[in-house]
């Protein structure tokens, strides 16, 4: 009986998607040679075990050299997670449909160690992406931006005016 690994549940995935070793290192933060390495020895931080799960559309307790502890996500990541369910795409499809180089920013969101991301590429690409109306989003960004604002002193009255302008940019 063949063991299971990270390293050996990693290649197969790598060879069923068709992902370059060099995409998994942009979408992991890590260098190539250290996706090299991977792909041989598993031993790795539970944060980039982490972020291959979300790139394997797993969670990370799957792998038996996760040592990390399970954790609660905000609501909007639960929100695109679950849309990325219902979608047609598989959770490396939706990463794929952002640019390169946001790509690590979105793994490290879908995996609860990031803020929602506020640039409107973002929100354009998810709501293209999951066929979602843009109001389904904006309804996480609105609360994004009215606790960001809220911790820096705002008033209630100026929070309001901040977020009725900027659902008019979103949408």
């Amino acid at each position: 009986m063949k063991l299971v690994t990270g390293a050996s549940s990693l290649n197969a995935f790598m060879k069923k998607t068709g992902l370059k070793k060099k995409e998994l290192a942009e979408m992991t933060g890590i260098t190539l040679s250290y996706a090299y390495m991977l792909c041989e020895d598993f031993t790795t931080r539970a944060s980039t075990i982490e972020r291959l799960a979300v790139i394997m559309g797993t969670c990370p307790e799957q792998f038996p050299e996760y040592e990390g502890e399970p954790q609660e996500f905000p609501e909007a990541v639960y929100w695109v997670q679950k849309k990325v369910r219902q979608s047609e795409l598989s959770s490396l499809e939706f990463i794929k449909k952002f640019p390169q180089k946001r790509r690590l920013e979105v793994v490290d969101f879908l995996r609860g160690s990031a803020p929602l991301p506020l640039n409107y590429s973002f929100f354009d690409t998810v709501t293209t992406a999951l066929d979602v109306l843009p109001e389904e989003l904006f309804v996480f960004v609105a609360k994004e931006i009215k606790n960001l604002l809220a911790n820096r002193g705002v008033e209630e009255g100026a929070l309001s005016s901040a977020i009725e302008s900027i659902k008019k940019y979103y949408l």
